[in-house]
């Protein structure tokens, strides 16, 4: 099996909430990658966020709407960059 180190990389996945996204998600998360989960529906996006734990965020975001993913592109996937613990 290959394993790939990503600590210090960032990754934006869309549709990351469930399914093909979900895991393309966690197995960016396992291999050290901060990760913004992207999903439609904000409350569901940070419940898997949650779930995965540190170095996550949850957006709300529809990628058919350009004003919405450029606000998450540009503000809020700079959250993820953070140290996890800085907030605390």
């Amino acid at each position: 099996m290959v394993t790939i180190d990503l600590s210090g990389k960032t990754a934006f996945v869309t549709g990351s909430t469930r399914g093909i996204g979900h895991a393309i998600a966690t197995a960016l998360h396992s291999a050290g990658a901060k990760v913004a989960i992207v999903g439609r529906d904000q409350a569901k996006a940070a419940e898997v966020a949650a779930a995965m734990g540190p170095g996550t965020l949850g957006l709300g975001c529809d990628v058919l709407d350009g004003a919405q993913v450029e606000r998450a592109a540009e503000y809020e996937i700079g959250e993820v960059e953070r140290d996890p613990g800085e907030d605390q």
